[in-house]
């Protein structure tokens, strides 16, 4: 048995080194071996926004059709703003509600995805004591404490992201509410004939799906993102627009 078993060495030792100059030769004619990619953060929705002129950056900010001066919303908002209320204007574009809205409120965030659309609130509202700038990364507002704010108003900015993220994002707006906060949601409606009018366009000469374009809803489907991110509706205004008043509980 023992010289069987030295036999076997022998063999395994004189075979060894033609085996691997095999093994190389065959590696040869391999791919290279598959690596895990590395997973970096997820592009944001801001850079599509980044425009030159502070005339284009106004001129996308504002959804078609809408009023450009937002007096409409604004007189809506100011209505449910508290005395030091923290209000949160999510998607403020170039500030055209939140510098109507700015004096009645304790403290006032404006959050944007742009960094473009932030720079030309800045320069509008930059020095007033109570207004705070944070911009949006992805679907979150990372800057803003959770349970820390009165009042969110986010106006046409649901449709201009993927459903998935309108869904994280009015995740995102529970986080920060404190409890019995509220927050004001405005879509278009896709049931309505100049919102379908528009979808169908787009749908048929924006082949290249600019990502700013919007998105519109059905009241059945806002209801239920909303339902799901646990934020209780009090109000729904199935409009030309849909106005979408939730609080927290």
């Amino acid at each position: 048995m023992a010289v069987a078993d030295q036999s076997l060495a022998r063999l395994r030792a004189l075979a060894s080194p033609i085996i691997d100059e095999a093994r190389q030769r065959f590696r040869r004619y391999l791919p290279p071996p598959r690596t895990r990619p590395t997973l970096g953060p997820t592009p944001g929705y801001g850079l599509a926004w980044d425009v030159e002129t502070d005339a284009e950056a106004r001129k996308l900010a504002l959804p078609e059709g809408d009023d450009p001066t937002g007096a409409e919303l604004a007189d809506i908002v100011d209505g449910m703003i508290a005395p030091g209320d923290v209000v949160v204007d999510l998607g403020c574009g170039t500030g055209r509600i939140a510098e109507r809205i700015a004096n009645q409120c304790g403290e006032l965030w404006l959050v944007d995805a742009s960094e473009r659309m932030l720079e030309i609130t800045r320069a509008a509202l930059g020095d007033r004591p109570n207004v705070r700038f944070a911009r949006c990364h992805g679907a979150q507002v990372p800057a803003i404490a959770p349970a820390s704010v009165d009042l969110i108003i986010c106006v046409h900015v649901l449709d201009r992201v993927e459903r998935e993220d309108a869904y994280l994002l009015l995740r995102d707006i529970r986080r920060m509410l404190r409890t019995g906060g509220m927050a004001l949601v405005v879509v278009p409606n896709l049931l309505s004939g100049r919102h379908f009018t528009t979808f169908k366009r787009r749908a048929e000469q924006d082949r290249g799906r600019d990502p700013r374009r919007p998105r519109p809803f059905t009241p059945d489907e806002i209801e239920r993102l909303c339902a799901a991110a646990a934020l209780q509706p009090m109000a729904f205004d199935p409009a030309d627009d849909l106005r979408v008043t939730l609080y927290r509980r």
